[in-house]
């Protein structure tokens, strides 16, 4: 099973034309983080941010992937999550909107759903 952690639709557009769409769960993941100003330069404020934690991520669960921002997936990753991915290759339109992507981009410890020799 597939979640979309993300507050959009994720359409992935396979080759042949066909169309997954993922509807957005209601839950968004996102990195925790903290920013503080540390300097200024040439008066402007310069800030840093400590990123510390994921918030909205489910407990992983066998058979399910989350999908997220490319953000919180590899916060994840550092983690040892290998059942949370992203949206890769986005596909935009004339305005330059995102309307689909052509794949998922996974963990390098990512094994699959059994289909293909792997296990979530």
């Amino acid at each position: 099973m597939i979640v979309n952690l993300t507050p959009h639709a994720v359409r992935i557009v396979h080759d042949n034309g066909h169309t997954d769409t993922y509807a957005p769960s209601g839950t968004v993941a996102r990195v925790d983080s903290a920013t503080r100003q540390v300097t200024t330069f040439c008066a402007i404020p310069c800030n840093t941010t400590v990123y510390f934690g994921i918030s909205g991520l489910p407990a992983a669960k066998k058979g399910m992937i989350y999908i997220t921002s490319a953000m919180v997936a590899q916060a994840a990753w550092r983690e040892g999550r290998h059942d949370v991915v992203s949206p890769g290759d986005l596909l935009r339109d004339d305005a330059g909107n995102v309307y689909g992507c052509r794949h998922l981009i996974v963990s390098p410890g990512f094994k699959g759903d059994g289909k293909d020799g792997g296990d979530v």
